[in-house]
This record gives structure tokens, sequence and C-alpha cells, in this order.
């Protein structure tokens, strides 16, 4: 049976007649080094001579440069030193050839000054000596003159509006303004009671026409538009035609006359409804009235006046403005005749 394994450790140490396992030193010798026992450590044996230094190596490569320190706090400014005395003023020497300018050089100390000889001519100006340290700043100078005015600033924005004034006392009256237009003719009063019965006379001609169909006339500016009347009434001594009424016998007659209606205006403007004796509109005879857009209209006359046999009476209306006129329902325009007096 094998006392030792691999490193010379022991594995059954009873058979080589030992009581204590740790008694390394009675072990026979091993070829390898001596064993170590698990619980006790052997004495260090002596060192062994140095041996020959090794060759150089071969120099490594430069290492990554190192991140950069901070800056070091400014140190505090040293005390101003205590100013010279000044030396008096040395004699000017003459003038030499000027050289290339070298470095400015420190400052010498000041000569005692010499006995003053003859103003000499003036020379070139020198160069510029270093500044001096500043004095200590003189007493305010009396006030100066009065600068020429500057130029004027730019305006400057609105202010607030003031409070109102007091009201002024009240103006004279103006004169009077021109009269107003026309009122726009009042709608018809109710129908006065019937008069007393008149002496039963003759009535030599009479007649009438007039019509109830609804219709849109166009009107232009400044021409008269015949209104239709398709209807006619009895008659006497009169004949009708188209939209006419003929006089046989000369005499005074009575003429009445109506137009109800709606006028259409783009905007206000003046309409004229009149009786047409021979295509010429008869002045007493004349209504106008001033509408505007959809307006009512109604209007309605009477007049006497003389006529001779063959006059031609007809109805018209005329407008300002381009207009449309529509004719109501029922009856919408009228007009008849009644002889009078021879």
């Amino acid at each position: 049976m094998n006392r030792y394994n691999s490193n010379c450790n022991f594995n059954n140490i009873s058979d080589l007649g030992f009581s204590n396992k740790c008694n390394c030193s009675s072990l026979p010798p091993c070829p390898y080094p001596t064993p170590i026992c698990p619980d006790v450590i052997g004495h260090t044996g002596p060192t062994g001579p140095m041996g020959p230094t090794g060759p150089r190596g071969i120099q490594g490569p430069q290492g990554v440069q190192g991140i950069q320190g901070f800056i070091g706090p400014t140190g505090p400014q040293g005390l101003q030193g205590v100013q010279g005395i000044q030396g008096p003023t040395g004699p000017q020497g003459l003038q030499g050839i000027q050289g290339i300018q070298g470095p400015t050089g420190p400052t010498g100390p000041q000569g005692i000054q010499g006995v003053p000889g003859e103003i000499g001519p003036t020379g070139p100006q020198g160069l510029q000596g270093v500044q001096g340290v500043a004095g200590v700043t003189g007493p305010t100078g009396p006030q100066g003159l009065q600068g020429i005015q500057g130029i004027a600033g730019a305006t400057g924005p609105t202010g607030p509006q003031g409070p109102q004034g007091i009201a002024g006392t009240v103006g004279a009256t103006g004169p009077t303004g021109p009269q107003g237009l026309q009122g726009i003719q009042g709608e018809i009063g109710a129908t006065g009671p019937t008069g007393p019965a008149g002496d039963p006379g003759i009535i030599e001609a009479y007649g009438g026409l007039y019509d109830t169909s609804v219709e849109a006339l166009t009107l232009a500016p400044g021409t008269p538009t015949l209104i239709p009347l398709a209807s006619v009434m009895p008659i006497s001594n009169v004949t009708t035609g188209t939209n006419t009424i003929t006089i046989e016998d000369a005499g005074v007659y009575e003429i009445n006359y109506m137009l109800s209606g709606t006028a259409a205006l783009g905007n206000t403007g003046d309409i004229t409804f009149s009786v047409q004796n021979n295509g010429v509109a008869i002045p007493s005879a004349e209504i106008t009235q001033r509408v505007t857009t959809n307006d009512s209209v109604q209007m309605t006359g009477s007049t006497i006046v003389t006529l001779n046999a063959g006059d031609v009476l007809s109805l018209a209306l005329e407008s300002e403005l381009t207009a449309t006129f529509n004719l109501n329902a029922n009856t919408n325009a009228s007009l008849s005749v009644k002889k009078l007096a021879d």
C-alpha cells in the first residue's frame, strides 16, 4: 500500500507506526518538498544566495499623459514702493544721431539742476517720456460759458387728454334751414256722408275704363308708361279704345282717376301718376309721391277741364329711377269722364 500521494502526503499514517500524524520530521525522505501537516507549519529554511541579475527588458511604451492639474489661486498684490525724491534737472546735451530705438531702460535718478544758461534755439521735440503717476485732483475751476443750444430732440408722445372744459355760452340761433321735402301722401280718409240729391239734370256724355288684372309694369326714368284699362264702364257719347277714352262732344268735363299698387325702386325716388290728353299730362291731374322699395301706393284725384271733340284721354305712370310697379288685385286703376256743360 502506497504511503504517499502525488504530493508526498501520507494516506494512512497508522501503517508507519506513528501516533502523531503531524510528526512530519519522522517521515521517510521524500523526493518532493517536505509535506506540510494540516495543523502545524514547519520552520522556514535559510535564504538562498541571490541569483545573477537578468538582462534588462525592452523599454515599455510611454504611458498616457495625465490629467492637467487645477490652476493655483492668484497670489496677493505686493505693496507699492515709496516714490523717490526728484533730482535736479541736468544740462541738456547735444543731440546725437538718433539710433535704432532700443528697449526702454529703467529710469535713472535725476541729476542736480545746473546753472541756467542762455536760452538756446528751440530744439526738436524729444521723445515722449514715460507717463508719471497721476497727481492729486485740483480744485474745480470756474463754470464755463453756456454752450450753443443743441438740436431739438424728437417730439415726445402725445400726453393724456385733459379734463373737459367748462361749457361755453349758448351761441346765437342759426338761420332757418331750407324747407324739407314734401311728406308722403297720407292714406285716403273715410268716405264722407252722402250729400243731398242734386237737380236731376240730363248728362249728355259720360263713360269710363278700369282694370282688375295683376300685372307688373316696368318703368324707365323720364318715360311715361300707359296703365292698362281692360274693362269698360257704361258709356254715352264717348268711345273707348285700347286703354283710352275719346271725347265726341266738346264741353266742360269732370275727370276722375285712381291707381293702386306697390312700387319697387332700387333707391328712394319720385313716381308721378297723371291723366294725359293726347299724350300730354293735364297739369291739374298730376300726383307725385316719393317712394322706396316695396312702398304701397294709393293715388286718387278729380279735376274739371275743357275738352275738345276728338281729344284722347289715358292714364300714365312715370318714375325718376328705374322701377317696377306691381298692380294690386281687384280694381287697381280707373278713368272716367262726365260732361258738365257745353
